[in-house]
């Protein structure tokens, strides 16, 4: 482990002060972040450790793309290590408790109904070899640290917390889902108990989301740093809409994006058993209305067992698009809808769809959406996953038949014949009970 130098002046008057001298040298691994807090007054530092120093895969990168095989058992697991918590002993930082982390980059420290919490953000468990991973809160018991609540995040970066109007928020910042950089940072609010997701900050490989107040108006600063293939990138001011606020809901000005996007884009289905009718609902909000004739297109929809050809819509704003229908393409896993109406930007449009499940077990897959025509939109991670096939449907004979050979009384041999059909294949050593 690569020891932190905490540096610390001679003098109190920074501005005279002529030299920095080490005081202590503190243990760490590949560090991103420090967080200082008292409690009690007693003073505290907790160091993100991002992860060990021993190689993944030789020389191999720990990035694989979303869905693919776990790690094995055996594999290093160089970014799921603990960070540090060094409390100060009057003279020096000692260590103070020891917790798990993914890839830890970022740490928060915030006080919440009187008690002390941490959040952290992590960014990459090497376990399941995914940046989809947990963030977690944890709130001071009187001794340690305990955990209170995870909240799902995809490479986050950075959490911060604010308070707006008596409420209590979290800021995470996700960088990458394993697929593509371009979606949301999450907000959650706190209901009393535990934190809830609030809303979606648009984002781009969102390295740190920060709010602020200008004449009382509320607003984010997202540092976008990556969009899978450039770093030169816009990042951008949004602000909160004060008409929404009370509702917990966060929702913003187009004014401050740079380009147009979903505010709301949800997907979500209904069952997970396979070869069976799945139905899809799909909730959309543009930051902005979207004229008739823009084609709206949702990509990655693949391991059905839908055929290519006209899909029927049904929900309450079916009738936005063109003969309430999509088109679905099988080679490329896609549905184009055509608007026959405004989508508005003042409310939520709800509809869906039927897809027929895969016959083999899979993973959930996360659809993208974008659109095209006089009001374009980049493609962006929709929030939901879907076509996940996790379950067989329950066995079942389908077909029992029982017949002897010969009904007469006394008969010396009487051969039972059994015929029957599964609805799924029966393992070698299945025992039959008749």
């Amino acid at each position: 482990a690569s020891p932190l130098s905490v540096r610390a002046s001679m003098s109190l008057d920074f501005e005279t002060a002529s030299e920095w001298v080490e005081e202590q040298l503190l243990p760490s691994t590949h560090a991103q972040d420090f967080e200082f807090f008292v409690i009690a007054n007693q003073s505290y530092l907790a160091v993100a450790n991002f992860r060990d120093p021993e190689p993944c895969y030789g020389s191999i990168a720990c990035v694989n793309p979303r869905g693919s095989i776990p790690l094995v058992a055996d594999t290093a697991l160089p970014y799921n290590t603990d960070s540090f918590i060094y409390r100060h002993n009057g003279s020096s930082f000692e260590l103070y408790q020891s917790i798990p982390t993914r890839g830890a980059v970022d740490w928060e420290h915030f006080m919440l109904s009187s008690r002390h919490h941490l959040c952290v953000a992590n960014s990459f468990d090497a376990e399941h070899s995914s940046s989809s991973t947990a963030s977690v809160v944890y709130v001071w018991n009187g001794t340690v640290f305990r955990e209170l609540q995870r909240l799902q995040t995809d490479g986050a970066r950075s959490c911060k917390y604010f308070e707006s109007s008596g409420r209590h928020y979290l800021l995470l910042a996700n960088s990458y889902n394993g697929a593509a950089s371009s979606l949301q940072s999450a907000v959650y609010v706190w209901d009393g108990s535990k934190f809830a997701f609030g809303g979606g900050v648009p984002s781009v490989g969102a390295a740190a989301v920060t709010p602020y107040r200008i004449n009382n108006a509320l607003y984010l600063a997202v540092a976008n740093r990556f969009d899978g293939s450039r770093f030169t990138l816009n990042s951008t001011i949004q602000r909160v809409h004060d008409a929404v606020r009370w509702r917990g809901v966060i929702q913003y000005s187009d004014g401050f994006l740079p380009s147009a996007t979903f505010v709301v884009r949800s997907i979500f289905d209904s069952t997970n058993v396979r070869d069976l009718q799945n139905n899809i609902t799909v909730l959309l909000r543009p930051d902005r209305d979207l004229p008739p004739g823009c084609e709206i297109t949702i990509t990655g929809l693949v391991g059905s067992q839908t055929p290519t050809g006209s899909l029927q819509l049904s929900g309450p704003d079916a009738g936005l698009f063109a003969n309430r229908a999509g088109a679905f393409d099988l080679d490329v896993s896609d549905i184009v809808f055509i608007t026959d109406a405004v989508l508005p930007a003042s409310r939520t449009a709800s509809f869906s769809f039927s897809f027929l499940n895969g016959l083999e077990l899979q993973a959930a897959v996360q659809p993208r959406i974008q659109a095209f025509g006089s009001a374009s939109i980049p493609a962006i991670a929709m929030d939901g996953l879907v076509l996940q096939v996790s379950q067989v449907d329950a066995v079942a004979f389908t077909f029992v038949s029982v017949s002897e050979s010969t009904s007469v009384r006394g008969a010396f041999s009487n051969t039972l014949t059994l015929s029957f059909r599964a609805n799924t294949e029966l393992p070698a050593g299945s025992f039959l009970e008749l």
